[in-house]
């Protein structure tokens, strides 16, 4: 039997470890539903932040603090969660927070976004504002983590 050359047989290694390396990085993309967005809280976070909501108590302590009175949605939440991404306080509107999309990776919840801001020459209200965006989804113990990328609006 023939020995590979040792550049054929790192390669055929590398074939073979490549079906492991994409099973260990496989992400699972979670369905979600959006709820509301807004952008007047009375909640003081210092940058955007994710905020994960398991039980009833703290879901309805954290809807009273929108800008209206709602009643919070009910939730099951034996299999269900709510989760917000709330921006720290803007001087004025036209800032905005979208959930675009929610993955579970290597215990990791990651919630993508896109925060906007307004461009230069736009006119904006004078009135301080909070962005958020609150979605429902499947219950999950993975630790979340905030990506979002800033678009600038045009006017």
């Amino acid at each position: 039997m023939k020995l590979l050359h040792p550049l054929r047989r790192l390669l055929a290694i590398s074939v073979l470890m490549l079906p492991l390396i994409a099973c260990a990085e496989q992400s699972n993309k979670i369905a979600f539903k959006p709820l509301k967005s807004g952008n007047a809280l009375a909640l003081v976070v210092a940058e955007p932040t994710v905020l994960v909501f398991n039980n009833q108590q703290d879901w309805e302590a954290f809807w009273q603090k929108q800008e209206n009175g709602d009643t919070a949605p009910q939730g099951d939440f034996s299999r269900e969660m709510f989760l917000a991404v709330v921006d720290s306080t803007q001087p004025n509107g036209g800032y905005g927070i979208t959930i675009n999309t929610i993955e579970e990776k290597n215990g990791q919840l990651f919630v993508q976004g896109v925060r906007t801001k307004p461009g230069d020459n736009c006119i904006t209200t004078m009135m301080m504002s909070q962005p958020y965006a609150i979605v429902n989804l499947a219950k999950s113990s993975a630790t979340p983590t905030l990506v979002l990328t800033t678009e600038e609006k045009g006017c």
